[in-house]
């Protein structure tokens, strides 16, 4: 087997990596270490969702120039705000071409369930994770929650109790 890259690691940024690589021509192989933590979880992506101070985030742009001022060392503050809504849009594309069924927008955060049940404002989602859009209230009278036997990192019983 020949390649021209082998990244290592199976996240999002190894994937999407190595799918900017293939993109190029490149032949990759993507080396993970079992399965990750998404494939159990919500799924979802922040990108901003509180700001350095505790306030809430509803929107990026208009969030940045708070960033910037509270943690100019902050990954999104070195690059700078184009560079990062230019970066995410990327990505909603490419989410979009993949198919990958995620909601959401850089325009505005929505809130998803939490495993534990809260609510959590973030980026994207998968179509299946219940969403709200900003502060409207969650249409769903209940919901399950259910363990995964053997997986040690939920614990349903902290949310009985």
């Amino acid at each position: 087997m020949n390649f021209d890259v082998v990244i290592i690691g199976g996240g999002l940024a190894g994937l999407t990596c190595g799918i900017a690589l293939q993109e190029q021509g490149k032949r990759c192989a993507i080396i993970n270490n079992g399965q990750a933590a998404i494939d159990f979880a919500t799924g979802s992506m922040d990108l901003l969702a509180r700001l350095p101070n505790g306030e809430n985030v509803t929107n990026f742009d208009r969030a940045f120039d708070a960033l910037n001022a509270q943690m100019p060392a902050h990954p999104y503050s070195l690059i700078g705000k184009s560079r990062v809504i230019e970066k995410a849009k990327a990505f909603e594309l490419l989410a979009q071409k993949l198919k990958l069924g995620l909601v959401g927008s850089i325009e505005q955060n929505h809130h998803r369930v939490t495993p534990l049940g809260g609510l959590r404002a973030t980026w994207l989602s998968p179509n299946s994770v219940p969403t709200v859009i900003a502060d409207k209230p969650l249409s769903y009278k209940s919901i399950a929650i259910l363990g995964i036997e053997g997986y040690h990192d939920f614990q349903p019983q902290l949310l009985a109790d």
